[in-house]
């Protein structure tokens, strides 16, 4: 790559009105900023690295900086700010690609944060050299935080690059664009600035904030995992009526619950959080029709915290995929007697933060979905694809990957399975809140050179009385399960869970 940094004009003056919306704006985001920039600050000085030839070029206006690309033979320019003006795309062979407006407007992201809305968009679009079309090349969907906006552009910026990064990869491969994802909202809200409708937002957040200050002293959140017979195919996407929690007998929190026959019998695999321990392991217990069959066990036990106990069967022996992204790594564990006693097989991947790690066999080939942790961003967003021929790998990353890039449908909610001789993938609904619902997903395409799937229907949390979540399902020919998430509190948790 051989960058050419155009400077164009002047930076315009800063807003400094003294109004009572301007100063409380300012207030707010420098209370922001000094609460929440800690990290991977996107908005910091950085270098741009080894191996990047740059020169850089004074541009009074817009014509003055298109001649400035035109003398370079530039094959693409990359806008920082959002040019109104279609003009420098015409200088470049590819076009001119740039963030869209409410991608990295402070306003327009503070309305999200102030409204409540669950989610936003962060785009890419490429404006073509002929300045006829603006198409939106990528998109990601990223959870609002719900106070801060220093969070939500940090996100925001942090997305953004990753996806020009991408983008720019295309452009060098194929020599054009990347393909569009499908359906894309292209409307943008209008850049704002602070007006009264700011201020009472800004009021409205400090309340929000002060208000979950509040509830996670009283409250904590505690899972459990709920049952029902085997229905049709995915009659839980018509009616949830039927589940019976489980005791509380299993564990303090018990979550992602997995299920598998096995010589008639069911046996259940789930995350035990220990809130003494601050952290989870592995357990199993096996179903019958009047609940729990035997007593719960611990079966496999860490250092770090696991999760996400994903069993299977492959070629005569039963392994597991847990959750180690506290240790970094992927793991597969071998049962050395089912269902009782693992043994760490191998790595299959290291030093990678990954999360809930799903396995299929699909088309002569085993397919691993799991979310990845990117710099800057939160892990729910971004849905990573590998394959292989065999299960210890060697194992492929998929050309597009992220396959899905949506906070509020990327993340694994437990096995794929199949429907209508369809292949059916839960996920989870992060938008609101980590694993606020599950989202079922048709996969309409799987290979080795792309990936589409389609939304189909989803578990709200209304199913029971008092959930705010549900992030996991998981079936057998005799069994559904589900987890569910409610608030206790803190001082009466311990006194009313002892028998």
């Amino acid at each position: 790559m051989e960058l050419v940094i155009v400077v164009l004009g002047a930076p315009g003056e800063a807003d400094r009105s003294t109004s009572p919306a301007n100063a409380a704006f300012r207030l707010y985001t420098a209370l922001d900023r000094r609460v929440f920039a800690r990290g991977d600050d996107a908005l910091t000085t950085a270098p741009l690295g080894p191996g990047i030839a740059r020169r850089s070029r004074m541009a009074s206006d817009q014509a003055a900086a298109a001649e400035v690309v035109r003398a370079e033979d530039a094959d693409v320019v990359v806008a920082l700010t959002n040019p109104k003006s279609h003009e420098l795309a015409t200088a470049a062979r590819l076009g001119l690609i740039r963030l869209a407006d409410a991608s990295t407007s402070g306003v327009d992201l503070f309305d999200h944060v102030a409204t409540g809305d669950s989610a936003f968009d962060v785009a890419v679009e490429l404006v073509e050299p002929n300045a006829q079309r603006v198409s939106v090349i990528a998109r990601a969907r990223v959870a609002v935080d719900p106070i801060s906006l220093h969070r939500n552009r940090n996100h925001a910026y942090w997305q953004g690059a990753r996806m020009i990064a991408k983008v720019l990869g295309s452009l060098a491969e194929e020599r054009s664009a990347p393909r569009a994802p499908g359906r894309i909202d292209t409307k943008q809200r209008p850049s704002a600035r602070p007006g009264g409708r700011t201020l009472r937002r800004v009021a409205s957040v400090g309340r929000r904030a002060g208000e979950r200050q509040f509830r996670s002293r009283l409250f904590r959140e505690e899972w459990l995992i709920a049952y029902r017979e085997r229905r049709p195919p995915l009659s839980a996407l018509e009616t949830m009526q039927g589940f019976v929690p489980l005791p509380p007998t299993l564990g303090d929190s018990v979550m992602d619950p997995f299920v598998i026959d096995v010589d008639g019998r069911t046996h259940l695999f789930f995350e035990n959080y220990s809130f003494e321990a601050r952290r989870a392991t592995i357990a199993t217990v096996e179903l019958g029709p009047g609940g729990l069959a035997s007593t719960p066990q611990v079966v496999l036990e860490r250092p770090y915290h696991l999760s996400y106990p994903f069993v299977f069967r492959w070629d005569g022996e039963f392994f597991m995929l847990p959750e180690t992204s506290k240790n970094k790594t992927i793991e597969l564990y071998r049962a050395e007697r089912f269902p009782d006693r693992w043994v760490l097989d191998r790595l299959l991947m290291r030093d990678l933060v990954a999360v809930d790690s799903t396995l299929i066999e699909h088309a002569g080939r085993l397919w691993l979905f799991v979310n990845i942790a990117s710099r800057g961003t939160a892990i729910s967003t971004e849905l990573h694809l590998f394959s292989a021929n065999d299960l210890f790998g060697p194992w492929r990353p998929h050309r597009r990957n992220p396959i899905v890039a949506d906070a509020g449908r990327a993340r694994p909610a437990g096995p794929i399975f199949e429907h209508d001789e369809a292949l059916v993938r839960p996920s989870q609904d992060c938008t609101r809140a980590y694993g606020r619902a599950v989202v079922f997903n048709r996969i309409d395409l799987l290979d080795e050179g792309d990936y589409q799937e389609t939304s189909v229907a989803r578990i709200d949390p209304g199913w029971l009385e008092g959930n705010i979540g549900t992030h996991g399902y998981a079936s057998t020919e005799r069994y559904e399960v589900v987890d569910a998430r409610r608030l206790s509190r803190r001082f009466h948790l311990t006194s009313s869970r002892r028998r």
